[in-house]
């Protein structure tokens, strides 16, 4: 095993869109609820029951969402889990460079998740990231809630 010079573990944990879906899953629950009390006729229930089941598997599926992220002398492992079961693995010859990048989740990716665009994106949360531009001229953005220290570790290596 290599020296792990860094290791970053970050879980999908903004609260207002937890709360969202929850609200949701519930707001959904509670009419299916006050459906059966009304004795409403049991092909419309028989319908909702697929929603609230997917509701609540999407619920579940976020609750997986983890980035891993590890530096070693070798090289940039990182693994977007349940997606990606397998660590990534970015060798150090194919790094022109790297830079600490604030960016709009929104704006510039269309969100949180893994976003395969000019730049390829992995974010969980937050608006901070290591931006790493290969020698090929692609760019692979890895978003961290300790952007600063990543860095610091990526930059420690390449000046080996």
């Amino acid at each position: 095993m290599e020296k792990i010079i860094f290791q970053e573990t970050q879980k999908f944990g903004h609260n207002g869109i937890w709360f969202t879906i929850l609200g949701i899953f519930l707001v959904t629950f509670y009419a299916f609820t006050q459906l059966v009390l009304m004795g409403v006729h049991q092909i419309l229930l028989i319908a909702m029951i697929p929603s609230m089941t997917l509701l609540f598997y999407l619920l579940m599926l976020f609750r997986r969402f983890q980035l891993d992220t590890i530096v070693t002398p070798k090289a940039i492992e990182f693994r977007f889990f349940p997606t990606q079961k397998e660590f990534q693995e970015v060798e150090w010859q194919f790094i022109k460079d790297v830079d600490i990048r604030e960016y709009s989740p929104f704006r510039h990716f269309g969100g949180w998740g893994a976003r395969y665009g000019t730049t390829r994106a992995f974010t969980l949360g937050g608006n901070r990231g290591v931006e790493i531009t290969f020698t090929n001229g692609k760019k692979l953005l890895l978003g961290s809630k300790r952007a600063d220290e990543l860095y610091r570790a990526i930059r420690q290596v390449m000046r080996k």
